[in-house]
């Protein structure tokens, strides 16, 4: 069996902002409908007030911008604000090369690696306990989940 080349990383440029709303809106709104129904207007203001560059990188796959992420640090460990893949390279293993990669990033500073997950995106919450994270809290909407610097990952 072949392996997919694994997806490329590059920073964030102001520019990138309009692509990486294409690129959420792409992959989110179905859940954000599910819960709360999209708001065009409101969506964009807040992407634009949401959307750090400095802690933003673009997940470029086989040379097309396929995702993006925002891995925040956090006084208890690394946040992992966002990820968002466009729907036709899901289920390729980007996701999952990615999260390795944090997840290796983190245990090599010692430190845990949560996120949030909407209840209703039931297929990343089971790609992130694949990993080794926990639901550690929950609100009406979310999962707040955490994986330790201890954890062992494996490759879905």
């Amino acid at each position: 069996m072949h392996e997919s080349p694994e997806p490329i990383l590059r920073p964030v440029t102001v520019s990138d902002l309009d692509l990486a709303y294409r690129i959420k809106k792409a992959a989110f709104k179905h859940h954000v409908d599910q819960v709360w129904g999209w708001d065009e207007d409101y969506q964009q203001q807040r992407h634009a007030q949401d959307f750090r560059p400095s802690t933003t990188r673009i997940i470029t796959y086989l040379g097309t911008d396929v995702g993006w992420f925002d891995l925040r640090k956090h006084w208890r460990g690394l946040f992992l604000a966002a990820i968002y893949i466009l729907p036709e390279y899901q289920c390729k293993g980007i996701g999952s090369s990615i999260l390795q990669q944090l997840l290796l990033e983190a245990r090599t500073k010692k430190v845990p690696l949560a996120l949030g997950v909407l209840k209703v995106n039931t297929r990343a919450r089971k790609l992130y306990e694949k990993f080794g994270f926990q639901v550690e809290s929950e609100t009406d909407t979310h999962y707040m989940m955490k994986a330790s610097p201890h954890s062992t990952t494996s490759k879905p």
